[in-house]
C-alpha cells in the first residue's frame, strides 16, 4: 500500500522509502488527497505534495508553449532532403496530438503522462530513427524546464 508507506515513511523519517513512495502517492494524489493517510501526514508533507503536483498541473497546460518552441534537427534530413519538411510537419502533428491527449480533465496521472510521451517503441515498431531520437532523446532533456526534474521508480 503506497498510502501507508509514504505516512510511515514521513513519521519515521525512511529517506528511500519516502522518496519513492511519494511518487507512487502523486499518481494518485486527488484520490490519495481524501483518505485518512493524507491526514496523518506532517503539514509540511501534505503542503509538499500539493504544491509539487499543483507544479505538474501547471505543467501540462504549459505544453502548447513548449511545442511552439520545438528546436529538433532532424537526422534524416540528409538522407531523405526532399520530405525533410513533410517529416518535420508530421512529427510536430504527433507530438500536438500527444499533448491534446494529455490536456484532458480529470487530469492524466504522471504515470499515464509520462507513458503518453516516451513509450513510443510499443505503440508504434515502425519508427524512424529520427522520431525514435526526437521522443526518446530529445523530449527527455527539455521536458525537465516544463516538467522539473523526472527520477523514475527505482
Amino acid at each position: 500500500n503506497p498510502s501507508l508507506a509514504f505516512v510511515l515513511a514521513d513519521r519515521f523519517r525512511f529517506p528511500y522509502v519516502y522518496k519513492e513512495s511519494s511518487k507512487l502517492v502523486l499518481d494518485i494524489l486527488p484520490t490519495f488527497h481524501q483518505t485518512q493517510y493524507f491526514q496523518q501526514l506532517t503539514p509540511q508533507t501534505g503542503l509538499l505534495l500539493l504544491s509539487r503536483y499543483f507544479e505538474y498541473v501547471t505543467s501540462i497546460g504549459k505544453l502548447k508553449s513548449f511545442d511552439a518552441h520545438l528546436t529538433f534537427e532532424h537526422t534524416c534530413a540528409t538522407q531523405f532532403s526532399t520530405d525533410r519538411l513533410t517529416h518535420a510537419k508530421q512529427l510536430k502533428q504527433d507530438f500536438s496530438h500527444r499533448i491534446t491527449s494529455a490536456q484532458v480533465h480529470p487530469i492524466l496521472a504522471p504515470s499515464k503522462c509520462f507513458k503518453l510521451f516516451f513509450e513510443m517503441n510499443q505503440q508504434n515498431p515502425s519508427l524512424h530513427s529520427c522520431e525514435e531520437l526526437f521522443f526518446e532523446k530529445y523530449l527527455t532533456k527539455n521536458f525537465s524546464e516544463y516538467f522539473g526534474k523526472f527520477e523514475p521508480l527505482e
